[in-house]
């Protein structure tokens, strides 16, 4: 889907990209969730595979 307008122009140019030196985090989406909700509500802590 195009989008159209300024932001669809910055978007195509790579303007919300970061640039080269950028810090890279480690925190995954899981372990940002256990920290807001607790880890009960994520799983319990346990692994669930992609796509299931």
């Amino acid at each position: 889907m195009r989008m159209p307008g300024k932001a669809g122009r910055a978007y195509r140019a790579g303007e919300n990209l970061a640039l080269t030196g950028h810090d890279v985090g480690e925190r995954t989406w899981e372990s940002f969730l256990a920290e807001r909700v607790g880890a009960a509500a994520v799983g319990g802590g346990q692994r669930v595979p992609a796509g299931s």
